[in-house]
């Protein structure tokens, strides 16, 4: 390098350079030459550092092939073992094939592994040259190789998880048919409702395994209905199974009832927890906290339309031809009362979801609430906020201002029915009829309007709905569709919506065990739904925001644990409560924005 004096001061380059090992690097002025030789040793030195790294990207990609591929073919021996005992023991493989399948989600479940071979660019075995584009060649073969290290690592996770739930399945059928009661539990469960399978549970640990392995909680809403008197409890627990939705029932509750000067310590969320499914004055007390800040009707925002959807909730359907009427207000002399009721639970909700607001449907779905906890408005108050925070029912989109939900519904409903149900569609296109016409009640309301069903059959339909969420919602308007199928085809548009409002009241399908083993028969998967909501997004870009795609709810095994588990990054503490409804009577506080979108992905049981 040159360090001639005489052009050292005029030199136009200036570098960091170290006179010595272990000096301090200093600014030195330096001539073209010495500045190009600087530059391009530095170029050597990053194409270096990129050939090694893609060598050392390679070897993880071959490694990861090399011990996935000893893992499984070990799993895939062990696989065949149990096979092989499981047909010496006259296990039923057709069945046992199909949970294989329905598990690993493969066509054919005896199939081989997926290949872990992954094709690498040829451009990591390039030399380090001063050629810029040996360089960017360089660059391009290091992306793909990390790319080619994501699909190896997706791969291996596939084809274990694949071995790994094929030989769980074959030991499970096997264990099932060396026990003699395992075959007699599997006729009798369809007997049992949900409170014979908690006391069935409780009486010895294998039932209490059993019932939690198969997931038997869940099922039995679709077979038996459960005891009235049970039916509030379970919903509650139901909604609070979400961790999230747990703890933001826990804050709200907290914060009314610091207030109210009741003794707290370190077990707050323990406290509300035992008592969340019980009936406790503090929860009323609370309540009535709530509506006291509300002030006098007409001083809140969304007053003048809730006051008016009251009156409309206990009103004669314009829609509704047959003399069924609701169960809300059949053969009831205390009409006004039961108003004055559904009105305060409403102005409770939309004060403490101000972000929210109030939005049509609000009132059939709280006046249905009110009618199953006989009118405890407390109960119903608790339990609608349960419902509406939790992200496993999204409804806190469904009823936001421009409820930019509901056309996903209706989007999501129109699919299916042309994969489904494809003579009605094409019937429906050819008279230019959409879905939207007759599901909007539906979806708004969760068939709580009674328009269509009758309402021993909607406190069914809500049963599912608590435990398998969306799904069940777009199954039953199938269900519905489908038996309605041969009176829809034989008329034209003016006349397809009477259909559905002129049902008679002794039809199969208003059954209510009918209407959901129907509804249970329909092949509509969260998958599916899940697929359309993203077809949906490419159709209607940002409509939709930041909506998550649908899971289902946690099932019974997954719930023990969740309360004390680690809030999701984006789960807030509940703002006081009282700052918010206390300020001003005239006009609520806005609450935190966040309240009620509570950032989950449960995980599909």
């Amino acid at each position: 390098m040159c360090f001639d004096i005489f052009c050292h001061g005029c030199s136009p380059h200036v570098v960091e350079l170290q006179l010595s090992p272990g000096a301090p690097a200093r600014p030195l002025r330096v001539c073209t030459p010495c500045k190009a030789a600087i530059d391009n040793d530095k170029r050597l030195m990053e194409v270096r550092r990129l050939v090694q790294e893609n060598r050392d990207l390679k070897a993880r990609i071959q490694s990861i092939a090399h011990d996935t591929d000893t893992r499984v073919h070990a799993q895939m021996a062990v696989a065949a073992t149990l096979r092989t005992n499981a047909i010496a023991q006259g296990c039923n493989m057709t069945a046992v094939d199909k949970s294989i399948q329905d598990k690993c989600r493969d066509d054919d479940p005896g199939a081989a592994v997926l290949d872990l071979h992954i094709k690498t660019p040829p451009a990591h075995k390039f030399r380090p040259s001063e050629s810029v584009e040996a360089s960017e060649q360089l660059r391009v073969a290091n992306r793909q190789l990390v790319l080619c290290l994501k699909v190896a690592e997706t791969r291996a996770k596939k084809a274990l998880e694949r071995v790994d739930a094929t030989t769980a399945v074959l030991q499970e059928a096997i264990q099932n048919q060396r026990k003699p009661w395992r075959p007699i539990a599997r006729l009798v469960v369809p007997f049992l409702t949900i409170v014979d399978l908690k006391r069935l549970a409780q009486s010895a640990r294998p039932f209490q395994a059993y019932i939690a392995t198969h997931d038997l909680e869940r099922s039995s809403c679709y077979r038996r209905a459960f005891p009235h008197h049970f039916r509030p409890q379970f919903w509650m627990w139901r909604t609070c199974c979400d961790a999230d939705t747990h703890k933001y029932i826990c804050d709200l509750a907290d914060a009314l009832s610091s207030h109210l000067g009741h003794p707290s310590d370190s077990d707050d969320a323990l406290h509300w927890s035992s008592i969340m499914l019980k009936s406790s004055a503090t929860w009323s007390e609370a309540y009535s906290l709530v509506v006291a800040k509300c002030g006098a009707d007409g001083t809140l925002e969304h007053d003048k339309q809730i006051l008016a959807d009251v009156q409309r909730t206990f009103g004669r359907s314009s829609l509704r031809k047959q003399t069924r009427k609701l169960a809300l207000h059949a053969a009831q002399d205390d009409v006004d009362a039961k108003k004055v009721a559904l009105a305060r639970v409403l102005r409770a909700f939309t004060a403490t979801h101000s972000t929210l607001g109030y939005c049509q449907g609000m009132n059939f779905l709280a006046a249905f609430l009110l009618t199953n906890v006989h009118w405890n408005e407390a109960q119903a108050f608790w339990l609608l906020t349960a419902v509406a925070v939790s992200p496993q029912y999204q409804l806190m989109e469904l009823y936001r201002p421009g409820v930019p939900l509901l056309n996903l519904r209706f989007y999501q409903l129109q699919a299916l029915v042309q994969q489904l149900l494809p003579d009605l569609h094409a019937h429906f296109e050819a008279h230019d009829f959409h879905v939207s016409m007759c599901a909007s009640g539906w979806f708004m309301t969760l068939f709580t309007n009674c328009d269509t069903l009758p309402a021993d059959a909607v406190v069914r339909v809500l049963d599912c709905f608590l435990v398998y969420g969306w799904k069940c919602i777009f199954q039953v308007a199938l269900a519905l569709l489908q038996f309605l199928q041969p009176d829809l085809l034989q008329v034209d548009f003016e006349a397809i919506v009477d259909v559905f409002y002129t049902l008679d009241d002794n039809a199969l399908i208003l059954h209510p065990e009918y209407l959901i083993h129907a509804a249970h028969a329909m092949p509509v998967t969260d998958q599916m739904l899940n697929e359309l909501q993203a077809a949906y997004e490419l159709e209607f870009p940002g409509t939709l925001g930041s909506l998550r795609p649908y899971a289902t709810t946690p099932s019974a095994v997954q719930v023990a644990g969740k309360a004390a588990a680690t809030p999701t990054r984006r789960t807030r503490l509940l703002p006081s409560l009282l700052t918010a409804l206390s300020l001003s009577n005239s006009s609520p506080t806005a609450v935190d924005d966040d309240v009620g979108m509570l950032d989950v992905n449960c995980k599909i049981s």
